[in-house]
């Protein structure tokens, strides 16, 4: 999925949802948006580090919701947050949260 259409998606979740993330996971590839305190929520329950939790809070209530998208992508070993841009750029810089077995 291109930037513009991920924007797109943030946007509408948005719209329904009030602020919230777009999360790209390993094994699904189209992505869900779901409210920032679900989020939180979720990364909580799994025991997440606080600063990975803290970023996901501080970028779903930072983000301009209607030229970025908070994305949380999962990939083999990892998760990264950041603020996405329409114009190809990041807002701030990412996270990467490693969890631990």
């Amino acid at each position: 999925m291109n930037r513009r259409d991920l924007i797109r998606r943030a946007v509408l979740a948005f719209l329904e949802y009030d602020r919230g993330a777009v999360v790209i996971l390993l094994d699904d590839p189209e992505p869900i948006c779901v409210r920032a305190d679900e989020a939180v929520a979720q990364l909580s329950e799994w025991r997440a580090e606080p600063e990975m939790i803290i970023a996901v809070a501080r970028a779903t209530t930072d983000y301009d919701p209607e030229h970025e998208a908070v994305v949380v992508r999962e990939d083999t070993i990892s998760f990264t947050v950041g603020i996405e841009r329409c114009d190809e750029s990041e807002a701030v810089g990412s996270i990467v949260w490693s969890p631990v077995n």
